[in-house]
């Protein structure tokens, strides 16, 4: 019989109600940390299992506390109230218009601008990549201008956005968020966008999640973690309790910088492997 571990329990226990008991083994957790339900024992002695079987038919309640972290230091072991999404890379794309609306800006003012000076903007805000793309031109631009250049950007870029429609979302994003939905999570954008109600309202979310964080109302973008407490705040939980999905490293650190947990995809992980390694 094969040994029995992480990889291979079974992920109905998720559906089915299941305990999972540990005998003299308090860090069990870290094999199992999907199961529901998880019972620390110590020992496996006649004594400790009378007490067990006691607690189990109720005639006494569970008290103790762990003197070590059960939970291993892993995030995916501990229970999230809150999963705060990044917008665009993760629940829609709109790379591809960002890059258009850029690149037609950039060509009009003769600086050279391609896919990959288009990752710098990722996760960053309008303005900020405005002054990305201006460090290759050879012009001081003021303030004023600099303004009616990215209002110039942004309603190319909306002229864009004005094409999706529910299509533009796909099928597994909607049936994972109706999935954590069922699972009683609270849900939430954290986005810098501020064309984030447009793109929720095309793709028939503008309604879904419980909170709305964007590039509207914050003062700084990513990798300033604003977006992401706010966010938590609006939903009223803890942090620490609340997990980040994001695609872009600037997301990432932003996440990590207010003590959230983060499932980086994309070209994000790749990036932290990179710093990791």
């Amino acid at each position: 019989m094969d040994k029995i571990n992480g990889s291979k329990c079974a992920w109905f226990m998720q559906d089915v109600p299941t305990i999972f008991v540990s005998l003299a083994n308090p860090y069990h957790l870290f094999d199992v940390p999907m199961i529901k339900t998880y019972i620390n024992c110590y020992t496996n002695n006649d004594q400790t299992l009378q007490v067990l079987v006691d607690k189990l038919l109720g005639k006494e309640k569970f008290v103790g506390k762990s003197p070590v972290d059960v939970y291993c230091g892993r995030w995916d072991t501990k229970k999230m109230k809150a999963i705060i999404f990044d917008l665009d890379g993760v629940i829609c794309s709109t790379d591809h218009y960002h890059y258009l609306a850029w690149k037609s800006l950039a060509d009009d003012l003769n600086i050279p601008f391609d896919e990959k000076d288009n990752e710098r903007l990722r996760g960053v805000s309008r303005m900020e990549s405005l002054d990305i793309i201006l460090e290759k031109s050879k012009e001081n631009y003021s303030l004023k201008e600099k303004e009616q250049f990215a209002d110039r950007k942004n309603k190319l870029y909306q002229q864009y956005l004005l094409k999706m429609s529910t299509k533009d979302l796909s099928k597994e994003v909607k049936e994972t968020l109706e999935q954590l939905r069922k699972k009683g999570l609270k849900l939430a954008i954290g986005s810098s966008s501020k064309n984030t109600m447009l793109i929720l309202k095309q793709l028939g979310l503008d309604t879904f999640f419980d909170a709305i964080s964007d590039g509207n109302s914050i003062q700084y973008s990513k990798p300033h973690p604003e977006v992401f407490m706010k966010a938590a705040d609006l939903l009223n939980i803890p942090y620490k309790e609340c997990l980040v999905v994001e695609d872009a490293i600037s997301g990432c650190f932003a996440a990590k910088s207010a003590s959230m947990n983060v499932a980086a995809l994309s070209s994000a992980y790749h990036a932290l492997l990179q710093i990791i390694i």
